[in-house]
Parts: structure tokens; C-alpha cells; sequence
């Protein structure tokens, strides 16, 4: 009597489990640095944000012969025919403030601000 051994093609549960795994670490280490990425990414989007409001609303403080101290507020730079045609949004959901002439503008969220 002869014993025939056929073997079929195909991955054993061992190397499944080594692929599975491996995938696992890979995904582990790629996910946090992603997360990490977009974080700074929607800073940098944020601070180039208030560094166009804040050329806005010195372009609007000299054209309208304002001086350091004024008041300034975003429908005096914002809208059809003004400075800036849309008002910026923070990517992070945090909120502009224009602040007086001579005064940079802040971001609700912290770390978002304007570098000297």
C-alpha cells in the first residue's frame, strides 16, 4: 500500500499570525506619527492664518489713517472689495481675534501663535 502525501499551496496558520503581527507593529508605529503630523500641519495652516489678518488689518490701519490703539474688527478687513475676500477658520476650531492696530491676532488654542 502506497501512502500519498499531496500538499496544497497556501500559508500556514504560523505565517499568518507572523504577517498579522508584523502589520500590527507597522500600523502602531505609522498611526501616532501621522496623528503628530496633522497636529503641526493645522498649526502651520493656523499661524499663516493670523499672519494674513495681521497684513490685512495693518494695510486697512494705514489706508484708513488709523493709529496704534484703534479698535479693529473683521468687518473692517473682511468682505467683498476689502482686504481679505472670506474670514480665515482655524483648522483646529479655534476662534480669531483681531485685537487693537499694533496688536498681533490670537487664536483661541493654544500654541497657535505668530512667531516674531
Amino acid at each position: 500500500m502506497k501512502i500519498s502525501y499531496s500538499r496544497k499551496s497556501g500559508f500556514t496558520v504560523i505565517e499568518l499570525l507572523v504577517l498579522i503581527t508584523m502589520i500590527a507593529l507597522l500600523v502602531s508605529i505609522a498611526v501616532p506619527a501621522h496623528s503628530r503630523q496633522l497636529v503641526r500641519t493645522r498649526t502651520k495652516v493656523c499661524v499663516a492664518n493670523l499672519n494674513r489678518l495681521e497684513g490685512a488689518k495693518i494695510a486697512w490701519a494705514k489706508q484708513s489713517a488709523k493709529i496704534v490703539g484703534e479698535a479693529c474688527v473683521m468687518s473692517d478687513i473682511v468682505g467683498a472689495g476689502k482686504y481679505l475676500r472670506e474670514q480665515p477658520v482655524c483648522p483646529s476650531g479655534g476662534a480669531y481675534t483681531l485685537g487693537a492696530v499694533g496688536v498681533k491676532p490670537t487664536c483661541s488654542i493654544p500654541g497657535h501663535v505668530i512667531k516674531d
